[in-house]
């Protein structure tokens, strides 16, 4: 056997031996993602355990059952982060170590189920914590137990957990704000605030209401039921045209507020401190009467007889 022949046979043997080491490398060597499934394919979530559950559907927006908007930015990123929650090695594949790390259908701190239609997607029980951000996961038809990058916390149980806390909210600029009785403010096309009431407003103080009717936060869903009559209310105009904004007193002692939108079906904790600051009126709004005729006086022509 010539030279040549020997070199093309151990040449032959090295890409042999390279391709299996490879290939053993891709198989057992190499750990499969815990969940797989296409976050863009998802349109129902339920989260639950033995405290309560959510359900979010995916209509024009994620929402709950009966059309509360949710924060479709968690959705998001939830769906990413199992999406990407890769487990590694299973660290368990035990029934005993199930319910030690309780992710078992007795005992679980998180069931998170994920569809699309009728489809079953994803089915996945979550435990305890085995470290920071890390929590103990089994697919609800398997037996390996992985320790993934998540943490029971982001996935509440609570409609407040998954709530868009924005959904009372202007939408772009208000252009008419007034409550019944009180005020009529319109913004001018320079942009300034004139009220219909003929009074001189200041504007810090109407900026400052602006303000904090755009940036109106909902904490809550209110499960009770409402007072025949609200406590005060608004009506605004914005980028979509008009709607009401109405505030409850509710609670033992009426020291809590609810508010409710004319958009939106349902009743909306706030924050009392926050609802406290809307409750203003036009004199509230206004310039100082003092500094009104101060400003008067300095606008007077002098009198060019007064030092004769």
């Amino acid at each position: 056997m010539n030279r040549n022949v020997l070199i093309g046979v151990l040449a032959l043997q090295v890409i042999v031996i390279v391709a299996v080491v490879s290939a053993r490398s891709a198989g057992p060597n190499t750990p499969a993602d815990l969940l797989m499934f296409d976050p863009a394919t998802v349109d129902a979530i339920s989260v639950s355990n033995e405290e309560g559950a959510v359900e979010l559907v995916l209509e024009d927006r994620w929402q709950f059952a009966n059309g509360i908007p949710a924060d479709a930015s968690k959705v998001g990123e939830i769906l990413d982060k199992l999406a990407d929650a890769g487990g590694d090695w299973p660290v368990a594949t035990t029934s005993a170590s199930a319910t030690r790390f309780e992710v078992t259908a007795e005992s679980h701190q998180r069931r998170i189920v994920l569809r699309d239609d009728d489809t079953t997607l994803a089915d996945v029980f979550l435990g305890t914590s085995p470290g920071y951000q890390r929590v103990h996961a089994r697919v609800t038809d398997a037996s390996d137990i992985y320790a993934i990058r998540f943490s029971n916390y982001e996935a509440g149980v609570r409609t407040s957990d998954w709530l868009d806390r924005t959904l009372l909210q202007a939408e772009g600029e208000l252009s008419v704000v007034q409550r019944e009785g009180a005020f009529n403010l319109s913004r001018s096309a320079e942009g300034s605030w004139v009220s219909l009431d003929g009074a001189m407003l200041d504007s810090g103080e109407v900026e400052t209401l602006i303000g904090r009717l755009k940036g109106l936060m909902a904490t809550g869903v209110f499960e009770g039921e409402l007072p025949p009559e609200a406590a005060f209310s608004f009506s605004l105009t914005d980028d979509d045209g008009a709607h009401q904004i109405d505030f409850f007193r509710v609670g033992e002692d009426a020291e809590d507020y609810v508010a409710t939108s004319s958009r939106i079906s349902g009743a909306f904790d706030v924050a009392t401190y926050v609802v406290e600051q809307l409750d203003v009126t036009l004199e509230d709004l206004a310039v100082d009467e003092l500094v009104d005729e101060l400003i008067d006086i300095a606008e007077e022509p002098a009198d060019p007889t007064a030092d004769q």
